[in-house]
């Protein structure tokens, strides 16, 4: 488990810590709609050591905090990108498991419907576009992780690393909402069945994409383009 605290100094510390260590209880409180597998809720900690090999605490002078921001932010990003995959797959296999088509449809088989092959090329169109903006958004990562361990924190890359992460947010998480819907328009009304489990793919994508609200991050983008202003120096931008 990662864990976050500031020194006597109040200068950022972490830590990672196995779950199994005396004094960690972790509580299975999470009753969201989505992201059930996730680990999320309370975690309680009762005098629990850590070891100095486990701990890491910033410089005299730490590093921006949303450099750290980016980075948690593009990896919830990128387990949205996961699901949209996942809806993607499913979508295939769907329309291939299908043996009737709707009345008044253009072909006899269902993976034959141009309609529903359309929709189905176009959920793997958004999974692909999301995939390539969250690599793209890692190599911003990767130059503010080089630039900030060499000490210079006056270069701007964190905050230019913030902004990728939060505009690809804005978009993977409408990419992703559009195609976890759309997943239904290819398997019609028998997708809907508790057994298919297809709505945990828009559960899980809605629930992760909540965390933080997307409109926020899009009024502070335009904020920052159009009249200069300072981007949230916090690990939730």
């Amino acid at each position: 488990m990662w864990v976050w605290g500031v020194t006597p100094d109040g200068l950022p510390a972490s830590a990672v810590v196995p779950l199994d260590r005396d004094g960690i209880t972790v509580v299975d409180d999470w009753d969201g709609f989505g992201q059930q597998a996730s680990g999320s809720g309370t975690t309680h900690f009762a005098n629990t050591p850590a070891l100095a090999t486990e701990v890491s605490v910033a410089g005299t002078e730490p590093p921006p905090r949303l450099a750290l921001g980016a980075f948690l932010q593009l990896y919830l990003t990128a387990v949205i990108v996961g699901n949209l995959e996942a809806a993607r797959d499913d979508a295939v296999a769907t329309l291939q498991a299908r043996t009737r088509n709707i009345t008044h449809g253009s072909a006899e088989l269902p993976r034959h419907e141009p309609v529903l092959l359309a929709q189905t090329g176009d959920i793997a169109a958004k999974a692909y576009a999301a995939r390539s903006i969250v690599l793209d958004v890692a190599s911003y990562l990767d130059e503010a992780d080089v630039v900030l361990s060499a000490g210079r924190f006056d270069t701007g890359v964190g905050a230019t690393a913030g902004r990728k992460a939060a505009e690809a947010k804005v978009v993977v998480d409408r990419l992703a909402l559009d195609a976890a819907t759309a997943l239904f328009e290819v398997g019609g009304a028998s997708a809907t069945r508790r057994g298919t489990n297809l709505d945990r793919h828009w559960r899980n994508i809605r629930t992760l994409a909540s965390h933080n609200p997307t409109r926020l991050k899009a009024q502070v983008i335009g904020d920052h383009l159009v009249n200069a202003a300072v981007l949230p120096d916090n690990t939730y931008f």
